[in-house]
């Protein structure tokens, strides 16, 4: 993952790579329509990131309708509705090979601008917005281990389907290392340092057991002496 405190040209590196995979996003975002398959979409923000130089994706996790629960589905042939969620994980290697791993989830909408999204997929978005509120449980010279003790505990309903880790360390890749949710025991005893670069994947995925859609958000953020300050700031429903 390169070195956990990141030196000002990586964070620049860091920087470009969130630029380049959210404007990928906003191309997928805006293709979006009715009738094309999750690959179709998928490869619009590899192909805007290729062309700025980058590496590829470590996974092909773009799924929509059923298969966004529960996660970890990867992209296939299937033609997206309207109506469905649509829900992605860049976990891009962007130029300079630095990581960019943000998540969103949005609604396939027709030229009209319909449907908008159901009441069951405006509550499992909110939820999953919740995570927003753990950036203030990050704090330089905590550990891991009380950082997942203080992170959100999801609801039973959703608990079963949680996400692997709280949040994890970004750089030249993700998920190394991964610091799990409470409840589920950590053994880390790292702290968070000063240009610390982590993924809050923290409450990022919310998806019913048994149930048909989920939400899936996670943010990249720079730890400072005054906070976390988001690396990713691609717009969530209401803030359009």
């Amino acid at each position: 993952m390169a070195r956990s405190r990141k030196s000002n040209l990586e964070m620049v590196a860091l920087g470009h790579a969130v630029e380049v995979a959210e404007h990928g996003m906003a191309v997928m975002e805006a293709a979006l329509v009715p009738g094309m398959t999750e690959n179709g979409l998928w490869s619009l923000i590899h192909q805007v990131n290729v062309s700025h130089d980058g590496t590829g994706s470590m996974v092909g996790c773009s799924v929509q309708g059923a298969p966004t629960n529960p996660w970890y589905q990867e992209a296939g042939p299937r033609a997206i509705g309207a109506g469905d969620l649509v829900a992605f994980d860049t976990d891009m290697i962007g130029p300079f090979g630095y990581c960019a791993d943000i998540s969103r989830t949005f609604v396939c909408r027709g030229l009209d601008g319909r449907p908008e999204p159901t009441l069951e997929q405006s509550r499992l978005y909110e939820m999953a917005r919740r995570g927003r509120a753990q950036h203030g449980t990050v704090q330089i010279g905590a550990s891991f281990r009380e950082l997942s003790a203080a992170t959100w505990r999801q609801p039973d309903e959703v608990w079963v389907n949680r996400y692997a880790c709280a949040f994890h360390g970004v750089g030249c890749r993700t998920s190394i290392p991964g610091f799990r949710t409470r409840l589920t025991g950590s053994g880390a005893v790292t702290t968070a340092r000063w240009r610390t670069v982590l993924g809050l994947s923290v409450e990022s995925y919310v998806g019913p057991g048994g149930g048909v859609e989920g939400v899936k958000l996670e943010q990249m953020v720079r730890v400072t002496n005054g906070g976390v300050v988001p690396l990713s700031t691609y717009p969530l429903w209401d803030e359009d």
